[in-house]
Order: C-alpha cells, then structure tokens, then sequence
C-alpha cells in the first residue's frame, strides 16, 4: 500500500468532519490516478499535500494574525491603571441604582421641609442585570487576582 493511498484512507476518515480534509482527499485521489507508478514522485506529491494541508489556509492564518494582534492589545489594556470602559459602566449603573434607592427618601424629605418635590422613576430592569453582571465580573477579577499572589 502506497503512502498516498493511507493518505486518502487517513483524510477520507477526517473528511466528514473538516471542509480541509475532504479536499485533501480528493487531491490525494487524483494524484494517485494521475502520478506514474515512480513510488518517489508518488510519496513527494503526497507529502506536499499534508504540507499544505498542516500550513492552513491564507484565511485561517490572517484570523490566526487578527486574534493574536487582538490579544496583545488586551494583555496592554490591562495592564495599565486608570479608569477603563467596565469602570465607567459601572459608576453609571451605581449612580442610577443610588438614585433609584434615594429617590423616595428624597422626595419624603422635601415634604417634610414642605417643598414637595416629585422625582422621574428610575427603570431598575435594565440597571440592575447590568449592574449585576459587572459586579460579578469585578469580584471574579478580585478573586484571580488574590489567587495569582498566593
């Protein structure tokens, strides 16, 4: 058995599962009927096949590129102190849950003073999930970073 045909079985086997692997075995198909019996050329020709099979495509390697480029710029944010996006996100899901809290101590307040004052209703269904969420990201951040000094 040549190794272009154990290559065919082989990506036969993976064809079903990857879009890579069924075009490598059709391309093992055809060398296999085209090439002449010389076993070298036919064990060269199927050798480039699995090289260029194990290299990927020129999509695979620029998405490859892009994630790793993102990935980098994720490690620098990071790393730097200061406010980022979730810390302002959070401040405004604080301040609005604060208002939500105070706004009835408040308006009782001001009609105890006699200049009732009538406040607008904070919607605490798309505050609080929001809020929640970044508090939960906040501990889990504080729970690894405890974690990584011990």
């Amino acid at each position: 058995m040549s190794i272009l045909s154990t290559l065919a079985t082989t990506l036969g086997q993976v064809a079903s599962a990857t879009p890579a692997g069924a075009i490598a075995s059709g391309v093992a198909t055809v060398l296999d009927r085209i090439l002449p019996e010389d076993q070298a050329t036919r064990d060269a020709a199927a050798f480039k096949v699995m090289e260029l099979q194990a290299q990927g495509s020129f999509e695979q390697r620029a998405d490859l590129q892009t994630q790793l480029a993102q990935i980098d710029v994720n490690k620098a944010a990071a790393g730097q102190g200061g406010a980022h996006f979730r810390d302002g996100a959070g401040w405004v899901c604080v301040a609005g849950f604060a208002f939500a809290v105070a706004r009835p101590v408040v308006e009782w307040g001001s009609i105890i003073a006699g200049h009732p004052v009538s406040l607008p209703v904070m919607d605490m269904n798309e505050i609080g999930p929001m809020l929640a969420a970044l508090l939960g990201l906040g501990g889990y951040h504080a729970a690894e970073t405890i974690k990584a000094k011990k």
